[in-house]
């Protein structure tokens, strides 16, 4: 992944979240997503369900995908009126985590949208 020095959206306190389009061996639409230093790809179906999420057409206000194959790393985002908490778990402790404030959700969703058109 790419350096951090402009990522998506960056926090007050040093948290960040960057997306960008999958190398061109991934599989259509994928996405590559850090979560302050821990980066990952999503497939294409779980980029739609997260967009969907944080532009407000989901139903639900949460969504846990397994990010490893063993399903001990998760990524947990859960969306309030206040904003997204993006946030990683290994083994059920948190290790990554950024919140998005509700102001930079839609741009946020935009740009993971766009990336995963790109790939």
């Amino acid at each position: 992944m790419r350096d951090t020095t402009n990522p998506t959206y960056s926090g007050p306190d040093g948290t960040y979240l960057d997306v960008r389009p999958a190398p061109a061996r991934a599989p259509e639409g994928a996405v590559l997503l850090n979560v302050s230093g821990h980066a990952f790809g999503l497939k294409h179906i779980v980029i739609v369900k997260l967009v969907d999420l944080l532009a407000g057409r989901s139903r639900g206000r949460e969504l846990h995908v397994a990010i490893s194959e063993d399903a001990v790393l998760i990524l947990r985002v859960v969306v309030s009126m206040e904003g997204a908490d993006f946030a990683v778990f290994n083994d059920g402790t948190p290790t990554h985590q950024v919140f998005v404030p509700a102001e930079h959700g839609l741009g946020v969703a935009s740009q993971i949208a766009v990336a995963g058109m790109v790939s």
